[in-house]
């Protein structure tokens, strides 16, 4: 009975996954290699996609500042 209540939570993981998929090849469109096979686990996708969501807010936060700066001499 235990084996059973495993493979029900290894498929409903792997339908999460599914659902949450992300495609890490969108994220870098200049790249010429497939980022998604080089990264299959979906953590791993998560994590470079916040990552990558972080540098952006990040640049957009330094360009706002350096815009205050000039606004303000």
């Amino acid at each position: 009975m235990m084996e059973n209540e495993g493979e029900k939570d290894i498929s409903s993981e792997e339908e999460m996954s599914n659902k949450d998929d992300i495609d890490l090849n969108s994220l870098f469109p200049d790249k010429d290699m497939d980022i998604n096979k080089l990264f299959p686990d979906i953590e791993i996708k998560r994590l470079i996609k916040d990552i990558e969501k972080d540098k952006k807010n990040i640049r957009r936060f330094i360009a706002d500042l350096k815009e205050s700066e000039y606004e303000s001499k």
